[in-house]
């Protein structure tokens, strides 16, 4: 999957294209290219906060069949393929997820995916852990009624969003406080939430 950086050019160049409108936000080029309308944000979004709108090429999409998927606003799929769907300070992104089956692709959470074969934090395939038992570790909800967690885990590995965490003790770590502070722990440690995913040791404590 190919993404762009943020410090790319948000301004496109002068285009002789010409754009038909289909739905749901999306536009035929004159080149037979899907495209769709955005705009970068300026200063932080204060102010007018937006950049002149513009048209972004985007994978050929099935318009008929797209569909964002969940609350999250994070992940798309048409009868075919998986999509991140994303705003950026560049304006919004759409990228093809080709690893993914579109069949029994679903949203777990914001930015967390899985499918029957494998799951996804932020688009980034986590390597060999199952999705079938796959546990999510303190799952909260955000102001924006967003599940958000940071942490999985199955039966043999320990991620921290797409950063599988290693020293740890699979089968006994677990989550011991949801609240304000989480807490982390296995038969060896208690983990600070801020040991991951730099692994300090002043932030876990032996038992």
């Amino acid at each position: 999957m190919t993404m762009l950086s943020c410090e790319q050019e948000a301004t496109p160049k002068i285009s002789t294209l010409t754009y038909k409108e289909l739905t749901k936000g999306f536009y035929l080029g004159s080149d037979n290219k899907m495209y769709i309308k955005t705009a970068a944000v300026l200063n932080g979004g204060k102010g007018d906060g937006v950049g002149p709108s513009f048209f972004r090429e985007v994978p050929n999409v099935d318009v008929a069949t797209f569909e964002n998927i969940g609350q999250e606003g994070w992940y798309a799929k048409d009868k075919k393929n998986v999509y991140i769907d994303h705003f950026m300070t560049d304006g919004r992104h759409l990228w093809l997820l080709d690893c993914a089956d579109a069949g029994s692709f679903q949203s777990i959470g914001y930015r967390w995916g899985k499918d029957k074969n494998h799951v996804f934090e932020n688009g980034i395939l986590l390597d060999g852990i199952n999705p079938d038992s796959m546990v999510i570790l303190c799952p909260r909800m955000t102001e924006y009624n967003q599940v958000f967690f940071s942490i999985v885990k199955d039966n043999d590995q320990v991620y921290y969003g797409c950063h599988q965490i290693t020293g740890v003790d699979v089968q006994t770590f677990e989550c011991i406080n949801a609240d304000s502070s989480i807490i982390y722990r296995d038969k060896n440690w208690i983990y600070n939430e801020d040991y991951f995913p730099n692994m300090e040791e002043k932030n876990r404590i032996k038992r």
